[in-house]
This record gives C-alpha cells, sequence and structure tokens, in this order.
C-alpha cells in the first residue's frame, strides 16, 4: 500500500514537472516569436509561429499570436498574409466566445480586424461573410445568454458591417441596413429611455450616420449632427458618469471640426467654440469625467493650431501665388515663372513615404490626362527625405546618408511605378516655401489660376477634396480671361 501510494505521489509530481516545462517552453516560443515579427523577420516568425501552433495548438497565448503577425505584415504591406492571420484570430475569439459570451467584444474587434484585412487585400466580399459569420455567433449566444452588452457588442458588428459596404460600393444597401439598425435602436430606446446601454447604442448609430451623410450626402450632415448633439447632450444630463456617451460627443465633436478645418477655417472656429462650451458643462468632480475632459482639451489644443493654419491657408485664396523656391526638378525639364505664366498650376505637395497622397495620384493621373494639353500644369513639391527604391519590393525605403543623385533616380522610378507624368519640384531643406503655404500635413494641394492668383487650398486625400479641386479645375481651364476675382 505504501508503495503504491508513493507509486502515486512519484506521478503527480512528475506530471507537475512536465506541466511546468511545457508551459515555460511555451512562453519561450511566444516570447521568440514576438522578438521576431517585433525585428521584421517575418520568414522566421511565421516558421516558428506554426511550429509553436503544431505544439500548442489548444493555447490561448500562442493563437493571439495571429494579431501580432497580422499586423507585422500589414506594416510591411503583405496585406493576404496578414489577412490570413486575422481571419485566424477571428476564428479564435470566436471559439472562446462559444465558452464565454463576456468576450463579446473581443470578437467585435477581431471581426472588424478581419473583415478591413480582407478588403485592403482586394476581398472585400468574403471581409463582408465574415462579418456576418460573427453576427450569426452573437445572436445565437445572445437566445442563450442575452445582456446589453451583447447587444451593444451585436450592434457595433452591425456598424462596421455597414461601414464595409460603404468602403466595397454597396451604398445602397448600407443605406438600408443603417435604417432598419436605427429604427430597432430607436424602439429598443422607446422601450428602455433610461438603460445607457440602449442610449450609447443609439448615439453611436446616429453619430455614423452623420459619418455616412458627410460621405455620400455632405449636405444632409448638418441637421443630422444638430440631431446627435442634442441627443447625446440629453443622455449625458440623464447619465453624467457616462464615458461612452461623451466619448460620442466628442467623437462627433472633433469629425465635425476636422471636415472643414482645411477649407473654412472661421466655420471651424466656430465648432471649437460649441465643443469647449459642453466640455464646460460637463461634471468633473467624477474623476474619470475629469480625465476626459483633460483629454479633450489637449486635442483641443492641437487642433486650435491646425486651425490657424487654416486660417493662414485662407487668407492666401485670392492672392498672388509665391514664387518657386526650387533645388533640383525631377521626373522632366526645370520650369521657371515665364514658363507658368498664363498656366493654370495645381501644387501637390507630396513625399514619396506618404500613404494618403499616393491615394491621390489617380486623381493627378487623370487631371493631367484631360487637361495637360489645355493649359493645366502639375507640380509635386517635395523635400529630400533619404529615400531611395527598392526594386524587389517596388516601394521606397529609408537608406542614411543617400546622396541627392541616387534620391532623384529613386524618384524617378518612383513616378514610373505611380505612372506620373508630372516634374516635381525639390525645395532646399531650409526653405520658407512649405512654410508660405501653411503646409502643416501632406498631401496639400494649391490651385492657382491662369492670372498667377492662389483659387483653392485643400488639404488631405479625401473624395470632397478631389471633387472641389476638379469641379474648379474645370472652370479654370475654360476660362481663358485675366479676372482673378472670379471664384472667390
Amino acid at each position: 500500500m505504501k508503495r503504491h501510494t508513493l507509486a502515486i505521489g512519484l506521478f503527480l509530481a512528475s506530471a507537475s514537472l512536465l506541466a511546468r516545462t511545457a508551459r515555460a517552453d511555451e512562453a519561450e516560443d511566444v516570447k521568440k516569436i514576438q522578438e521576431l515579427a517585433q525585428g521584421q523577420k517575418l520568414a522566421e516568425a511565421e516558421e516558428a509561429f506554426q511550429a509553436a501552433l503544431k505544439e500548442f495548438p489548444d493555447s490561448p497565448r500562442v493563437r493571439s499570436l495571429h494579431m501580432q503577425l497580422y499586423s507585422a505584415n500589414f506594416r510591411v504591406r503583405k496585406f493576404a498574409e496578414g489577412a490570413e492571420h486575422a481571419v485566424a484570430y477571428l476564428d479564435f475569439q470566436l471559439e472562446q466566445f462559444a465558452k464565454n459570451p463576456q468576450t463579446a467584444p473581443a470578437v467585435v474587434g477581431a471581426a472588424s480586424m478581419a473583415a478591413n484585412a480582407l478588403q485592403m487585400s482586394g476581398k472585400g466580399d468574403l471581409g463582408l461573410e465574415k462579418i456576418d459569420k460573427a453576427i450569426e455567433a452573437l445572436e445565437a449566444g445572445g437566445k442563450d445568454s442575452p445582456s446589453p452588452q451583447l447587444e451593444l457588442a451585436l450592434g457595433n458588428l452591425r456598424t462596421n458591417k455597414i461601414n464595409l459596404m460603404l468602403n466595397t460600393g454597396k451604398a445602397a444597401e448600407a443605406g438600408k441596413l443603417l435604417q432598419t439598425e436605427l429604427a430597432a435602436a430607436n424602439k429598443a430606446y422607446d422601450e428602455a429611455p433610461g438603460e445607457v446601454q440602449r442610449a450609447i447604442r443609439l448615439a453611436n448609430l446616429l453619430q455614423f450616420e452623420v459619418n455616412v451623410a458627410a460621405r455620400t450626402a455632405p449636405d444632409t450632415a448638418s441637421p443630422l449632427r444638430t440631431k446627435l448633439a442634442a441627443f447625446v447632450g440629453a443622455e449625458i444630463k440623464k447619465h453624467p458618469d457616462s464615458l461612452p456617451l461623451i466619448s460620442t460627443y466628442n467623437a462627433a465633436a472633433m469629425q465635425s471640426i476636422s471636415e472643414v478645418m482645411s477649407s473654412d477655417a472661421i466655420e471651424a472656429e466656430k465648432r471649437l467654440g460649441d465643443w469647449k462650451a459642453f466640455l464646460a458643462d460637463l461634471d468633473t468632480s467624477i474623476p474619470n469625467v475629469k480625465n476626459l475632459v483633460e483629454a479633450s482639451n489637449r486635442n483641443m489644443a492641437s487642433m486650435e493650431r491646425t486651425i490657424a493654419a487654416g486660417r493662414k491657408r485662407q487668407e492666401l485664396v485670392g492672392k498672388p501665388a509665391i514664387p518657386l523656391d526650387v533645388q533640383d526638378w525631377v521626373n522632366g525639364a526645370a520650369l521657371s515663372e515665364g514658363d507658368l505664366k498664363g498656366k493654370v498650376v495645381l501644387l501637390d505637395f507630396w513625399a514619396v513615404w506618404c500613404g494618403p497622397c499616393i491615394a491621390t495620384f489617380p486623381h493627378l493621373r487623370g487631371w493631367n490626362e484631360k487637361f495637360g494639353d489645355k493649359g493645366l500644369v502639375i507640380v509635386g513639391v517635395t523635400r529630400y527625405y533619404q529615400y531611395d527604391w527598392d526594386e524587389d519590393g517596388n516601394r521606397p525605403k529609408k537608406v542614411k546618408d543617400l546622396s541627392t543623385e541616387l534620391e532623384q533616380a529613386a524618384m524617378v522610378k518612383f513616378a514610373e511605378h505611380h505612372q506620373l507624368k508630372h516634374r516635381f519640384a525639390v525645395t532646399p531643406n531650409d526653405s520658407g516655401f512649405h512654410d508660405a503655404y501653411g503646409v502643416t500635413g501632406i498631401p496639400q494641394a494649391v490651385l492657382i489660376d491662369r492670372t498667377g492668383a492662389v483659387r483653392m487650398i485643400r488639404v488631405g486625400s479625401g473624395d470632397k477634396n478631389a471633387h472641389d479641386l476638379g469641379k474648379l479645375l474645370e472652370e479654370l481651364i475654360g476660362d481663358t480671361s485675366t479676372s482673378a476675382e472670379k471664384g472667390k
């Protein structure tokens, strides 16, 4: 009997030791994979990850690495590889939800990540399928364990679906789904007006309705924004400690200001004033509310600086263009001020490393093809940033102490890759040309008419900016008069 008891004790001790050893090996593997991914050694990271997955197939720590590998691949624009990890991470989170419905918010994040990753890799329809799969799982879980938190998570998933539908050209279907969600959220709120989670859900949808209107029908956004502000303001009076409600108002305020910051500084200042008044009315005796207000004030200070730069740009409209300050011309012969006389000039402030700048290239190519022989001259204004051209990756790469000659050659290859036919003007490093035009972010477009007067300045790569610039270009190309007063 004693020998039997001793044998059991030895067995348990041995099993415990093996378990501790396995956990240590697992932790070591996880750390190694994380370090490889952080160091952008993706092939090695992938190999180590697959080995760890084979050895520890049920380990949450190992399977959570899908998210880090997704991010690492996306940083180097390996969208297909990143999407595979994002989808696998969603599958993992759905399994976790089946065991514990409290993990619903993690499912929302994973589904959104997978859908966006698939869209970036050219598989937007598959992204919609993944969101639908997550919605079905949460709906099934809600039948067994209904809760306001699960209801909110489902609402967020449907909102993400609407957003993806808009991004994949399904605007009509997205609009119908949005109205269905709004009707359901209004009904749920009316049934329990004191339930803060239902108020949060309705506020989120109203904010999303504003976002959609700003993208698809800008003229309708203002009354919707007023409706949102009134609803959220009233709900905050009922629930003064609700950070989600305050955050919703803040997000809507910041978006509202950002929409006009680069085109109408005066209106941006007015909207900023409304936001200040809202923050001043909050109960900052509540610690979390106080922290949120302080963070909002920091954001506001940054926006005030940007608005000041926007006012400076706004004041340039109607005035003579600032003379070019060019160190080197690239991708075409040098231009003089005389060469530009009587031309419509589009200055595009950009950089090879700037993703939003690249997003404007289809518009630049289109305008150059349409108006290049009718008097339009596009000049891409940039600086030397020490970027060479990576022939294998077909993308710019940072290189220390790169000569200007090699960087010029890299710019030409960049232009060829993106089919850009216009010239680049490289300004001196100590030039005040960017500052003179109030450049605080790129891309920035400056449109100059045939008389040499600035007619429009737009910052950013959004569709609205492209629409505004394209519309005025049509007018200026067709206008051969010398009046600078038109369009002021």
